[in-house]
């Protein structure tokens, strides 16, 4: 993905994903808890981090892996992506 596009991604909303609404309210709930933007930059930077917890299920990180993987190429799975803050 180009820079120009990674850095594009604060401007998309969370709801931009198309999330289904466990997955969707588990990010949610996630980001204001932490205190951050609810946008797609913030999804990113959780990649290599999801696991398995009271906050994410299995299913839902599935879900969110293969969102950010088919929309925006971001392979959740690994902690080595590096997005623009």
């Amino acid at each position: 993905m180009p820079l120009e596009d990674l850095a594009n991604l604060k401007n998309v909303p969370l709801e931009n994903l198309g999330l289904s609404v466990r997955s969707y309210n588990a990010l949610y709930h996630y980001f204001i808890r932490h205190n951050q933007s609810k946008n797609v930059q913030n999804v990113a930077d959780l990649a290599g981090h999801l696991k398995p917890s009271e906050v994410f299920g299995t299913t839902s990180i599935q879900e969110i892996t293969k969102v950010m993987m088919s929309q925006f190429a971001i392979d959740m799975t690994s902690a080595e992506n590096k997005t623009i803050s």
